[in-house]
């Protein structure tokens, strides 16, 4: 929280940068990587899509609500959110499937949960890809990226444990997108190189 404190010299919490940088990442990344590095521009789409997925997964393994149920973070205006979403959350377990049904569609956005911190797993994710092939991206991208892992634990989103797992699902899904984008014709080309390189 101190971190986020003194940070507001420059970045007031009003300016909701940790929504605004995770979108300018987003962007950001999608539209460098398909212009400047089309022939990676399909592993990324495809990071992105198993990030998303093996997320929504930890979500049902590991269901938490965030800890502002116990501490008002840092931003008035995000706590304010927090107990909106709260509310409608425990309106849905309260009235059940029916109410659910009806109201669903109006608060499709403000599903709650903690573990893991995908904000801080899309913002590792991009900037590791800007790491292998970007790197003009990447002194931007590690100030947003710091910023969202700081300001997630101080606004009381998500506990601390939440981010480095979240980086852990994030490096999984780079893996997991490496080897799927490896095409027969590049196991070709690393075969030959490597047959080439044999003692006669």
């Amino acid at each position: 929280m101190v971190l986020r404190r003194s940070m507001t010299v420059f970045i007031p919490y009003e300016a909701n940068f940790y929504m605004i940088g995770y979108i300018a990442m987003f962007y950001g990344s999608f539209c460098y990587h398909a212009f400047r590095t089309p022939d990676k521009f399909s592993e990324l789409v495809i990071a992105a899509l198993l990030l998303q997925g093996l997320g929504t997964l930890a979500y049902l393994v590991a269901p938490a609500i965030g800890p502002f149920i116990y501490e008002a973070g840092l931003n008035p205006m995000v706590t304010a959110g927090q107990h909106s979403m709260l509310d409608f959350y425990n309106q849905s377990i309260a009235e059940g499937p029916i109410w659910l049904a009806r109201n669903g569609g109006k608060a499709f956005t403000v599903g709650l949960a903690a573990m893991p911190s995908l904000h801080s797993a899309a913002a590792f994710l991009f900037l590791s890809f800007a790491w292998k092939h970007g790197r003009i991206l990447v002194p931007l991208y590690a100030f947003i990226t710091f910023f969202i892992f700081v300001t997630a634990v101080a606004t009381r989103w998500h506990y601390l444990i939440d981010v480095p797992i979240g980086v852990l699902i994030a490096w999984v899904s780079l893996k997991g997108a490496e080897r799927l984008s490896r095409t027969p014709s590049m196991e070709t080309a690393t075969l030959s190189r490597l047959l080439a390189e044999q003692p006669a």
